[in-house]
């Protein structure tokens, strides 16, 4: 079998952007975060494609941006905790039961 130069199939480098997702996404789970370089690293992609790659998740809400400048880094939502969430569930309890705070 012989083929033309036009009908060849291309290698590129790298990994599907599904597939990109998903170990980006299995990454954050077993490491806890993520940064870009190591984003790049891990699916051989340059670092302009692990941005996008990274925003793209953080668009799809499957990752948080946290961070600043050189300090960026992406954990999943699950791990931010917000600290109004928290007091507004304390202070929920607190009045379904006002014993609350003196059994503590």
């Amino acid at each position: 079998m012989h083929f033309s130069a036009s009908s060849r199939p291309t290698r590129r480098r790298g990994f599907e952007p599904i597939r990109q997702e998903q170990m980006i996404l299995q990454y954050v789970r077993a490491h806890g975060r993520i940064t870009r370089r190591e984003a790049a690293e891990l699916c051989q992609i340059s670092s302009p494609q692990a941005r996008d790659l990274l925003a793209r998740l953080v668009r799809k809400r499957l990752l948080v941006r946290q961070g600043q400048r050189r300090g960026i880094f992406y954990v999943l939502p699950s791990t931010i905790v917000d600290a109004s969430k928290t007091k507004m569930d304390e202070s929920t309890k607190s009045a379904r039961n006002p014993n609350a705070t003196e059994n503590a």
